[in-house]
């Protein structure tokens, strides 16, 4: 039955093709080239033209611009180096993945449980979730600079009690690095928070009260009910 209605349909596209008049059909070809050039351009001249470029590149010597494996043999060298940049980079960058692909997914799962369950405190957590997206992250980032530049509240609360300033944490190597990443870490929660509540919302209420009723803690409904659906 449904390859008929499938073969009927496509008599039907054929006929009501063919019934348009050639300018009309023209037309139509004409809309749906200028529809889909910009794209087609747009992917030839920056995917196409700048990855190709960008590979004709590695195998020229920046210097006298001849076909070499310079750039290859500086690249190894410098992998070989604890203290390059492009080592530093690399560690940096595989620093950021582990948090955002495992630590940040991890971390939100469990306190996104915490609020949808709706225990003690959840509403204020969720609120203070919620405030980076409210606020520009212009501002935001504004203000944690602030907060633990040395002559900031933290800085300041710290001298008073005798803990002594704070150092310029973004400014020096060891602790730059580590700062970026609480920030990072901080301004992500709300976002993965949001879709992990949602996902959670998403369980039918009656296998939840069908599990309570048969006597199931909050840990196993968590590990045994919710994180399998």
């Amino acid at each position: 039955m449904e390859k008929k209605k499938m073969s009927l349909r496509r008599r039907m596209a054929r006929r009501y093709s063919s019934d348009m008049p050639v300018p009309m059909q023209k037309g139509k070809f004409l809309f749906a080239f200028l529809l889909c050039l910009p794209a087609v351009l747009g992917l030839i001249v920056w995917y196409f033209g700048v990855n190709s470029q960008s590979i004709a590149m590695a195998f020229q010597d920046p210097n006298t611009n001849a076909w070499s494996l310079v750039n290859f043999r500086r690249l190894l060298n410098e992998l070989s180096m604890s203290n390059s940049e492009i080592y530093i980079s690399l560690i940096n960058t595989f620093k950021y993945f582990v948090l955002s692909a495992f630590v940040i997914p991890t971390v939100t799962y469990f306190i996104s449980y915490y609020i949808y369950k709706k225990i003690k405190l959840s509403k204020f957590f969720l609120v203070m979730l919620h405030i980076p997206s409210i606020i520009s992250a212009v501002v935001i980032a504004s203000m944690m600079k602030n907060l633990i530049s040395p002559l900031g509240p933290i800085s300041q609360l710290m001298n008073k009690a005798g803990l002594g300033l704070l150092p310029n944490l973004l400014g020096q190597k060891e602790t730059a690095t580590k700062v970026l990443l609480a920030i990072v870490f901080i301004l992500s929660l709300n976002a993965n928070v949001l879709l992990w509540i949602g996902t959670f919302k998403r369980i039918p209420q009656n296998v939840i009260d069908a599990a309570k009723l048969d006597g199931v803690t909050e840990m196993q409904e968590l590990f045994r009910i919710v994180t399998p659906m």
